[in-house]
């Protein structure tokens, strides 16, 4: 799963065209939406065999719409063009695991992030890894001698190579997330470190996957965290605040921690 490439920031000519196109100007009907995902990102959004939209992003959305009482139609949109069709009013809001950037919001607004992808050491299931320190997450100790595989030019990348490296680990780099994977299946590394969705939904769930577990809690930092937020036009402020609160409610019910426990076996919730 090429799970860095798909959250690659929107190419310039995408943003040029996305600001060339006339904006609308009224407030949003709230209680009418339509609402674009992807539906070509499993397990964030996909087609099923009867021809529906599933997925994450997809449980999200119909939540939220149900704690604002709004009548939501969900839409499969193309990914280039869906900055440039909200502007033009085809839907209201991008509901599609779009990582917020500042270059996306110099053109359109963001909700608060609804979700977060932490970044995770993966090993055999023996390793040493397993011994923790106290915020959570393996010991230097425990990863010195190691070989940790990567992708390569990935934030995981760059932050193994400061924090990993110093601790006494070999880094070892790949084209892609696949043979990152192969490489800790035939011994060629002795741990991964890679985005937490990338793993559960790659060397985890294969065949092999019992031999490996997730070690630690997870990493945040601001080169690592990807966070995705609810798009809106700039001026559909309203909208904007009314996703917001939904986001509070809908983890406040116990609805959002439902969702989660449905598609990952970690907390994608962005708590502090």
């Amino acid at each position: 799963m090429k799970f860095g490439r798909l959250f690659a920031a929107l190419t310039a000519v995408v943003l040029i065209a996305s600001c060339a196109t006339p904006q609308k100007q009224t407030q949003t009907d709230l209680k009418h939406l339509r609402i674009a995902t992807w539906g070509e990102y499993p397990p964030f959004s996909f087609v099923a065999a009867d021809g529906s939209l599933q997925g994450f992003d997809v449980d999200i959305a119909e939540a939220l719409c149900a704690k604002m009482q709004a009548d939501c139609t969900i839409v499969q949109q193309q990914w280039d063009p869906i900055i440039p069709n909200l502007m033009q009013g085809k839907y209201d809001a991008i509901i599609s695991s779009m990582s917020i950037t500042e270059e996306r919001k110099r053109v359109i607004d963001f909700s608060d992030p609804y979700y977060i992808t932490p970044a995770f050491l993966v090993s055999t299931k023996d390793s040493r890894l397993s011994s923790l320190g106290s915020d959570g997450n393996p010991t230097p100790g425990s990863i010195k001698g190691y070989i940790i595989g990567v992708l390569a030019s990935s934030p995981r990348a760059y932050y193994a190579r400061t924090h990993f490296f110093s601790a006494g680990a070999a880094l070892r780099v790949y084209a892609s997330i696949e043979e990152a994977d192969a490489a800790l299946v035939s011994g060629q590394v002795d741990v991964i470190f890679e985005d937490g969705v990338s793993v559960e939904y790659g060397v985890l769930r294969a065949a092999y996957g019992n031999q490996f577990a997730i070690f630690g809690k997870g990493y945040h930092d601001p080169v690592l965290d990807l966070r995705a937020g609810i798009g809106v036009r700039k001026e559909d402020t309203a909208l904007r605040d009314s996703f917001n609160a939904a986001l509070k409610a809908i983890y406040a019910d116990g609805t959002y921690q439902k969702i989660n426990a449905k598609y990952f076996s970690f907390n994608v919730y962005p708590t502090p």
